[in-house]
């Protein structure tokens, strides 16, 4: 029993593992301690991180940020209590995971399941028991923390928002008669559904659910004139949730009802 409290104390330690929640003052004073591999969870994109080289970023709204130790950093920001969350881990552990997974010095990602990964950590640690069997499971939930953010680092090419931004464009319009939605969209490019919705608007002026309405709306069109088709089975083919819908939307994007766009240009080819 003494030998078992022995080793757990010298776990907790660091020797092996060790992890803390991050409070506020550790959020907006700049970090000196090399030994943490720091992660942040951003609720605001109103916060900015200034780092000792003199570079800065500003994560967007549901944003992991990873700091690899000796990176010195502040934050300034309205209120770190209410946008930032935050934990950190070092040890012979921790620095393996780093090693194993080949994280980068600093990695910014929206990826969903990296939040979820994070979220698992601060429930383990608000309930922690000091326990082996809990340190090693939170061990394991920061190891798979640190592979969400190396598997998001991978299927991120290009981080420019407006080239984001095209890119999604071009997917709506190659998948336009799936079900495609904002949802989808966020989990196939790995971004927040905010941070997809942000880019897109201010590279083409209206959101994402509006291009892919105005895209079906267009599709639909060809259908209604070079196949005779019902409505309702155009309105399944684009995936609305019925005729009425199809229609309403229809002549919202153009003036009239299919019924009337297919019959005013059946008269347009006969004239």
């Amino acid at each position: 029993m003494n030998n078992n409290f022995e080793f757990l104390q010298e776990f907790s330690k660091g020797r092996l593992f060790y992890c803390k929640a991050l409070q506020h003052e550790d959020l907006l004073n700049e970090n000196t301690d090399n030994r943490y591999h720091h992660f942040l969870y951003f609720r605001s994109d109103t916060c900015v991180i200034k780092f000792d080289d003199g570079s800065e970023r500003n994560p967007s709204e549901g944003a992991i940020c990873y700091i690899a130790p000796g990176i010195g950093y502040k934050i300034t920001t309205e209120d770190s209590v209410k946008f930032i969350s935050g934990v950190a881990c070092y040890g012979y552990l921790a620095d393996a995971f780093s090693s194993s997974c080949n994280a980068f010095p600093i990695h910014i990602t929206l990826r969903p399941t990296a939040v979820d990964s994070f979220n698992n950590i601060c429930d383990l640690i608000d309930n922690s028991d000091n326990k082996l069997e809990t340190t090693n499971r939170i061990a394991v939930a920061f190891y798979q923390l640190f592979i969400e953010l190396v598997f998001a680092q991978s299927h991120v090419v290009e981080t420019k928002p407006a080239v984001i931004a095209q890119k999604i464009k071009q997917y709506i319009e190659t998948n336009i008669d799936s079900d495609i939605s904002v949802t989808s969209i966020a989990k196939q490019f790995y971004l927040s559904e905010t941070h997809v919705i942000r880019i897109f608007r201010e590279k083409y002026g209206i959101t994402p659910k509006q291009y892919i309405l105005k895209t079906k709306i267009n599709a639909s069109k060809l259908l209604l004139l070079d196949t005779s088709l019902q409505i309702k089975e155009i309105a399944m083919t684009y995936h609305f949730a019925d005729s009425y819908h199809f229609s309403h939307t229809f002549k919202r994007f153009t003036g009239i009802s299919p019924e009337k766009y297919r019959m005013r240009e059946d008269e347009r080819k006969q004239s």
